[in-house]
Parts: C-alpha cells; structure tokens; sequence
C-alpha cells in the first residue's frame, strides 16, 4: 500500500475542490447566481476533485487499486467532516451529509474503475 500516493490524491483531490469553489465564488460575486445553481456547483465541484484524485492514485498504483481509491475517498470524507466540526462545532447528519458522501464514495469508485 502506498500511503504517499494516497496523501498526494487526498491533496490533489483537495486542490481541485478549492480551485472549482473559488471559481464559483468569483463568479458568484460578479454575476447574480442562484443558490441552488452554485450548491450543484460546489458538489459537482468535490465529486469532480474526488474523481481526479482516485484517478491518479489509480493510475499510479500497480495493485490493489480499488483499496488506494477508496482510501482517497474516506481521508477526503474524514477531512471534511472534521472541518465542518471545526466550522460548526458539530455535524449535521442531514440529506446534505448524506449526498455528500454517497458522491464522493461513488467518484472514488469511478476513479479507480476509469484509471485501471
């Protein structure tokens, strides 16, 4: 198991969020968007990150490729929960949380399937 090539797909996957919400934000403040718009947006925008990031383990892993993938996947969600904590002081257990992860685990399914 390649712990490294895992924390670079975390990272990776991470850097394609934050690049796809800036954008979305840069446009939401230039142009008037609605809300609901810039939500399918910001979960397009994580899933996409996701994907790219199990996509490169994926590719870079010689075996076990579906493990690597779904450990991006996993540290992604842990991450993202326990900055929500920091964020909210708790963890909302809603449809949100719920579409959340079922895309992410899914785009980290995807990556691993696609990249081998």
């Amino acid at each position: 198991m390649s712990i490294k090539g895992i924390i670079k797909g975390t990272v990776f996957a991470y850097l394609i969020t934050f690049a796809v919400i800036v954008i979305l934000s840069v446009i939401s403040y230039f142009c008037k968007v609605d809300n609901k718009i810039i939500t399918v947006g910001v979960y397009s925008g994580v899933v996409f990150g996701v994907f790219l990031g199990a996509f490169a383990v994926s590719k870079h892993c010689e075996k076990s490729v579906l493990l690597h993938a779904m450990l991006v996947s996993i540290i992604y969600i842990f991450i993202l929960a326990a900055i929500s904590m920091l964020i909210n002081h708790t963890l909302y257990f809603n449809k949100h949380f719920l579409t959340m992860v079922c895309g992410i685990l899914s785009a980290g399914f995807l990556g691993a399937v696609i990249g081998k």
